[in-house]
C-alpha cells in the first residue's frame, strides 16, 4: 500500500501528467476520427506545463502553504522536546553527515540546532531508510552532532516511512508531551494536522520557506526547472493534505 501511494502520487505530479496527456494526444491525433481532440489535449499539456513552470504561480502556490505558520521566536516554557521530521540525504563513503544532507534535511537541521541552543531539550530525529543504508533520522543526527548537538540529546526513530507512521512513533516514544515540531513550511500544515489527529501535542516550527517576496517581470513568465520544482512540492503537499483529510478524520 505505501508503494502504491507513492507511484500514484508520482503520477500526478505535472510533469508526468503533461506527459502523460501529451502522449494521448498524440495517439489521438493519428487517428482521423479524433485528431482534434488529440490536438487540444496535447496544447493544453503543453499549456499546463509552461504555467506550472512559472514563479508566480509557484511562489503563488507555495505560500498558500507556508503562510500558514511561522518560524518560532520563543520556545513556550512547557515545551519537553524537539521532533525534526525525515527528508531526502546522499549516502557517499567518506563524506561528513552534514555535507550528505538535502536541501529539505539541511534547513530542519539547522533550525532543530538554534531551537535546541541554550537549553537541554531532547531532539528527536525520524524517519526510514529508503533505498539507502542509513535512515534519514540517523543521518539527521549526526550531522547535527558534527555540528555541535550533544549526542546525549537525542533520539533516533529510524523506523517511520511517512508523516502518518512519524507521528504513530512520536506518540508513542513520548507521550503526553508538548513538543515543537519541526519541518518545512509546506509540509507543515499535513503534518500538524496528522500529529494532532494522533494525539500529539504539537507547537509549529516550520523552516525551509520556498516561496519568494519579490516583483515579477515579463522574464517571470518564462518557464524555470526551479519554478516547476516549486510547483511540484507544492502540488505534492496539497494532495498531501487531502490524503491526510481523508484518513485521519
Amino acid at each position: 500500500m505505501f508503494l502504491l501511494q507513492k507511484i500514484i502520487s508520482r503520477l500526478l505530479f505535472p510533469l508526468p501528467l503533461a506527459l502523460i496527456a501529451g502522449v494521448a494526444g498524440v495517439f489521438l491525433s493519428a487517428r482521423t476520427t479524433r485528431r482534434r481532440i488529440g490536438l487540444a489535449l496535447m496544447i493544453a499539456a503543453l499549456a499546463f506545463l509552461w504555467i506550472a513552470s512559472t514563479a508566480p504561480v509557484a511562489d503563488l502556490l507555495l505560500w498558500s502553504l507556508e503562510r500558514q505558520h511561522v518560524p518560532v521566536r520563543e520556545i513556550p516554557e512547557d515545551v519537553e522536546a524537539i521532533v525534526v521530521l525525515g527528508a531526502g540525504h546522499f549516502e557517499r563513503d567518506g563524506f561528513p553527515a552534514a555535507v550528505s544532507l538535502g536541501r529539505s534535511s539541511t534547513a530542519r537541521v539547522m533550525e532543530a540546532l538554534r531551537l535546541s541552543s541554550g537549553n537541554d531539550l531532547t531532539v528527536v530525529f525520524s524517519g526510514y531508510a529508503g533505498s539507502g543504508e542509513v535512515s534519514s533520522a540517523e543521518m539527521n543526527r549526526e550531522a547535527a552532532v558534527d555540528l555541535g548537538l550533544d549526542r546525549k540529546r537525542t533520539l533516533v526513530l529510524p523506523e517511520p516511512r511517512n508523516t502518518s507512521e512519524e507521528a504513530r512513533a512520536v506518540a508513542t516514544a513520548l507521550p503526553d508531551k508538548r513538543l515543537l515540531l519541526v519541518t518545512s513550511a509546506s509540509h507543515m500544515p499535513r503534518a500538524l494536522f496528522v500529529f494532532e489527529r494522533s494525539g500529539v501535542d504539537a507547537v509549529p516550527a516550520p523552516t525551509e520557506f520556498r516561496a519568494a517576496q519579490r516583483d515579477y517581470s515579463i522574464w517571470s513568465l518564462l518557464p524555470a526547472a526551479g519554478a516547476l520544482g516549486n510547483t511540484e512540492r507544492a502540488w505534492y503537499e496539497l494532495l498531501g493534505v487531502a490524503w491526510a483529510w481523508l484518513t485521519h478524520r
